[in-house]
């Protein structure tokens, strides 16, 4: 299909010059796309980009644009692609790691070794430079949870905020917070007591809130919970039905969200978990996020006795190797219960 491109100018002089460096700069693109010998990192990666963006989520998208622009194009998007060296790479990345987080800087190197890797694909360039950086080392940090004192404390005050339903579900649930804004009563099974959990509330600048698949392909589950929290989600749903019924119309109505502003609109994530920051500090809990209330989800499960696999199916991880690194100081708990255990058993024998 071939595009056509209009040009103006307040003179028939200015539209031509405006069209001749289109022209030119056409000709120019073609030349390098023919000789990739010329060509610079920084027409690769945005052709790279202007492609892959589409497999992208929104905000996933935005994220990989502002590290592009503000991190890559400015220190290797002007050398020729064919001339990028390991060193030059290394050099960028060990610069990056002085000032941001190895979360940040991991993020930067994905982006330029993916890049560099469809650029070897495409015969482009030889090899990528970018195989043998070596990345900072990210410290695993500590995973705060709650003790069940703490976790009566955050109850009772959260009885007196509309959002304790859904401070219950997360603690029931483990689940995330982008999951729990964009659930649906059509996620709820009240017959079955589960719960399906498919999609997530994300916040774009371009778009605003909007709400897509979860985070990985094992995000999405179909998790069994308590009737406590049941009989919560009905009370719940009744006092919803009367904002319903009471703005009829006006109600919003392209999702019927469980968790949502009184207008049935979706709560804004970030400003969701301001709320909960404030409720735990009037509890008596300092330095507390919502994210921890998934921690003491699943480190209650790993105390109980659940199996680590268990945990890692409900809580939506990619890899069971990943639940497993971030709650090693539930699982040595274990390790000390199965020596006491075999111990015991042994003793029997022994005696």
């Amino acid at each position: 299909i071939k595009k056509r491109k209009s040009v103006y100018g307040r003179t028939e002089e200015e539209a031509r010059e405006k069209m001749e460096n289109i022209l030119e700069g056409i000709e120019e693109e073609k030349e390098v796309w023919e000789n990739p010998s010329r060509m610079k990192y920084k027409q690769w990666i945005e052709r790279w980009m202007a492609d892959y963006k589409y497999y992208l989520k929104p905000s996933t998208r935005e994220n990989y644009q502002y590290m592009i622009d503000g991190h890559i194009l400015s220190t290797i998007g002007e050398k020729p692609i064919k001339r990028i060296k390991t060193q030059d790479i290394q050099r960028l990345i060990s610069n990056k790691a002085k000032v941001l987080s190895p979360r940040t800087v991991k993020l930067i190197y994905t982006i330029i070794n993916d890049s560099l890797k469809q650029a070897k694909y495409a015969k482009v360039i030889n090899d990528n430079p970018a195989e043998n950086v070596k990345l900072p080392k990210q410290e695993q940090k500590e995973v705060k949870y709650l003790e069940q004192e703490d976790i009566k404390k955050l109850l009772e005050e959260a009885k007196q905020s509309k959002h304790y339903t859904a401070i219950l579900f997360d603690l029931s649930t483990g689940i995330r917070r982008g999951e729990l804004l964009a659930l649906e009563w059509k996620h709820i099974d009240f017959k079955n007591n589960t719960i399906t959990i498919e999609q997530a509330l994300t916040k774009t600048q371009a778009n605003g809130l909007v709400i897509d698949s979860p985070k990985t392909k094992n995000s999405k589950r179909t998790i069994t919970v308590n009737e406590g929290l049941m009989k919560e989600l009905k009370k719940h749903s009744w006092k919803q039905k009367e904002y319903k019924d009471k703005l009829g119309d006006a109600y919003y109505k392209k999702h019927d969200l469980v968790f949502c502003k009184e207008d049935g609109t979706p709560l804004c994530p970030v400003a969701f978990s301001r709320t909960f920051k404030r409720l735990t500090e009037r509890a008596g809990i300092e330095d507390f996020s919502l994210h921890g209330l998934r921690h003491t989800a699943a480190t209650m499960l790993l105390e109980k006795g659940i199996d680590l696999k268990t945990v890692s199916a409900t809580l939506g991880h990619a890899d069971i190797n990943i639940t497993g690194n971030i709650y090693t100081h539930v699982t040595s708990k274990m390790q000390e219960k199965v020596a006491v255990v075999l111990g015991e058993a042994l003793q029997e024998c022994m005696n």
